[in-house]
């Protein structure tokens, strides 16, 4: 009987499709399968998780780059706004003079003029001071002179920046100024005496006391004092210049004092008022090509070099004669520059190349952040056993 069992049961199972069989394989396959490929999104998700990623705190690390590249952009616009005021006044200076005093002239910065006149001396008022380095002198305090020049024709004033004078020599100016207008002074006060005694001899006789025939017995007319003798005027002079634009000042420079003739920096409007002229008068730095007309600023500095002026040699006036003031400024000044295109080029490739590193590097900060050994000691360890921990806790991270 259990013989006869065992056979049927054989033979159900032989009955059975295979395609059975198969199905079910199938199935454990896949699901294997996706259990696997289920921990490894898990497994890509937790380290996406742990990683670091860009954030606003991680944009923090690119500031310093994003300084350096502005800097870099703001001296590179420095050096081609630098260029181009070398090229305009290269330009002006190479053309022709204008006629400041031409009826349809509008006077512009920079503009290469000249004006011919006499210079008011006694009327010089002076800007600074100036600090200047003197070859074998050292430096020497000094101050611009400032001259209203009247025309030839007499009909316009200009004020001419005639150059840098020494104090020294601007105290013994001065001084001959004030004592030019303290005897134009005297003269005006005896003029006007003149006039006053003249105006009393004139009255009629009857009024006079002592009066007779042909004026006999008649009281003498005061005495006139003595004029006081007068410098001859300057001699006339032909100024080329350029139109000098108003000095901005700063934190550094004093405000101009008109009420007490203290300047400071070249502003026309107040030189003028100083001076007793309208405020749009003209303002003209006066400016030379001449190699001895300029004080160098070093004994081997490239600008003197370029103007041909040897500081062991001798002076303007002689070899026995120092310069004579006021010096005038050589156009070689007009285009140089305490900071050289060449040197906001400099400065730009400077700032760039550190915008560049700091960006790398707080780009390796942000996305590779380094990860070292910390030593953190429980309870109950040991400093040998909190290392060896630490270490192999680095290793599964």
């Amino acid at each position: 009987m259990r013989r006869l069992v065992r056979l049927r049961w054989a033979g159900i199972t032989a009955a059975e499709p295979s395609g059975h069989v198969a199905t079910t394989g199938e199935s454990s396959v896949s699901s294997a399968l996706l259990r696997r490929l289920s921990g490894a999104a898990a497994s890509a998700k937790a380290a996406a998780d742990a990683a670091p990623g860009w954030s606003p705190a991680a944009a923090v690390m690119f500031l310093p780059s994003a300084v350096c590249g502005y800097l870099a952009y703001w001296q590179y616009e420095r050096m081609r706004w630098k260029e181009g005021l070398i090229t305009d006044r290269e330009r002006m200076a190479d053309a022709p003079p204008l006629d400041l005093m031409a009826p349809d002239y509008e006077p512009k910065d920079y503009d290469k003029v000249f004006v011919r006149g006499r210079y008011l001396d006694e009327y010089s008022v002076y800007v600074g001071p100036r600090p200047r380095s003197v070859p074998g002198q050292g430096i020497q305090s000094g101050y611009l002179v400032v001259s209203p020049l009247r025309t030839e024709d007499k009909k316009g004033v200009a004020l001419v920046n005639r150059g840098w004078a020494p104090a020294a020599w601007k105290e013994a100016h001065a001084a001959e100024g004030a004592r030019v207008l303290a005897a134009r002074q005297a003269q005006r006060q005896a003029a006007e005496a003149a006039a006053a005694a003249e105006a009393s001899s004139s009255q009629p006789a009857a009024a006079k006391s002592g009066g007779g025939w042909f004026g006999w017995g008649r009281s003498p007319a005061p005495a006139q004092p003595p004029a006081a003798s007068q410098p001859p005027p300057s001699p006339v002079v032909d100024v080329v210049g350029v139109v000098q634009p108003d000095e901005a000042s700063n934190q550094f420079m004093p405000g101009n004092r008109e009420e007490e003739d203290e300047f400071h920096s070249l502003q026309r409007g107040a030189l003028a008022r100083a001076m007793g002229l309208p405020h749009d008068t003209p303002l003209v730095t006066l400016v030379t090509t001449a190699a001895s007309a300029s004080v160098p600023t070093q004994p081997t500095s490239p600008l003197q070099q370029s103007r041909g002026l040897d500081p062991s040699g001798p002076g303007p006036d002689g070899p026995d004669e120092g310069p004579s003031y006021p010096q005038p400024k050589h156009s070689a000044d007009l285009v140089r520059f305490t900071t050289m295109p060449i040197d906001h080029r400099n400065y730009a490739l400077i700032w760039g190349s550190l915008c560049v590193l700091l960006a790398g590097m707080a780009r390796q900060v942000v996305t590779s952040p380094s990860r070292g050994l910390r030593m953190v000691q429980g309870s109950g360890e040991t400093a040998r056993e909190a290392w060896s921990s630490s270490r192999a806790s680095e290793q599964r991270a």
